[in-house]
């Protein structure tokens, strides 16, 4: 009796189409289900051609095919090793894109001054995060990793542009001179003679000269 059972399962097996993994360019699916027969597959450069892919079959000794049927699409066809049934699994590839965000679009600084700015870039998954920083002007601002340093009075525009796709945001500056702080020195005269001036303003850091007589 269990040589019979075991004679069924293993014709019954025989009869079976199924993928049981599939591998894109070396890294296993990880959504992948036998019983799903079409996937979209993103890949970071489409221009450059589909990736390999390579399948595993349920059963062993299934014959399994995989051909490009369109510029951008792969067929799988699984066939079961008894030749009674045959399957088709699609893959799609498709071009990877990203979103990239700046926490500030507007920043307002001091000559001198300096300001953190951090991009997102979404989806969480995505394989290249990496992105690139630049001003419209860096006698106005320039920037380095996200940090933005005010050069001189004006407006300038940082942009942050993602390595992947070449998706940018923007953040404008304006860039104030210093407020200059003012002393007002009164000079009160207590003896004969004359202070002149006997009242003056100065900017801080400047100078005066009184003349005593």
């Amino acid at each position: 009796i269990w040589a019979y059972a075991r004679l069924c399962r293993e014709d019954t097996a025989n009869t079976v189409a199924l993928i049981d993994s599939v591998s894109v360019g070396g890294v296993t699916m990880t959504d992948f289900a036998p019983d799903v027969k079409e996937y979209t597959v993103s890949v970071p450069d489409l221009a450059a051609g589909v990736p390999e892919v390579t399948a595993v079959p349920v059963v062993k000794g299934s014959e399994v095919k995989i051909d490009k049927t369109g510029e951008n699409t792969v067929a799988i066809t699984v066939v079961s090793p008894d030749g009674s049934a045959e399957n088709e699994y699609t893959i799609n590839f498709v071009q990877e894109t990203v979103t990239v965000t700046l926490d500030q679009t507007e920043l307002t600084l001091e000559k001198g001054g300096q300001a953190a700015l951090t991009a997102t870039v979404l989806p969480e998954n995505a394989s290249n995060k990496n992105v690139t920083w630049s001003s419209s002007d860096e006698n106005v601002a320039t920037v380095k990793d996200g940090v933005v340093t005010a050069v001189g009075a004006g407006e300038a525009d940082i942009t942050v542009t993602t390595e992947l796709g070449g998706q940018t945001a923007v953040c404008h500056v304006t860039v104030n001179e210093p407020e200059v702080q003012k002393y007002t020195i009164t000079v009160t005269q207590t003896e004969g003679g004359t202070i002149t001036p006997d009242t003056v303003q100065i900017d801080e850091g400047g100078s005066q000269e009184f003349v005593i007589q």
